[in-house]
This record gives C-alpha cells, structure tokens and sequence, in this order.
C-alpha cells in the first residue's frame, strides 16, 4: 500500500507490484487472471534467484544466532 500511496502521482516510478494491482482494480483487465499471475511471477523471479545464490549465507546467519553458550 505504501509503494502506491508514494508513487500515485508519478507512473514512470511505479514499482511492478503497484503496477500488479493497478491491473487487477482497472475496469478493462478485471477478469485477466493471466496476465496478472504472469507478472507476480517475473516479480518473484529476481528473489528467487538471490536467494539461490546466497543461500548458504542466510543458513549460516540463522545458525550462528541460535548457539548458546
């Protein structure tokens, strides 16, 4: 919500996800499913593979918080 609320008067610095739900309240594109699910997809996308990359990373740093002693 707040992505949207900063970028409402400004399209061009829209993030993709605002873009994602400004699809799914037009009028015109109500009822394209497709087309919404295919941009939640290419917006998981980056993540996705950061966190393949960096995987061992964020393992380590969950294991090393949760050693006592």
């Amino acid at each position: 919500m707040l992505p949207m609320v900063f970028t409402m008067t400004d399209p061009k610095r829209m993030p993709l996800v605002v873009g994602i739900m400004r699809l799914k309240s037009s009028g015109a594109a109500a009822s394209s499913w497709n087309l919404i699910l295919a941009g939640t997809a290419i917006s998981m996308i980056p993540m996705m593979i950061i966190y393949l990359i960096f995987n061992r990373y964020f393992v380590a740093g969950m294991t090393s918080g949760a050693v006592k002693g």
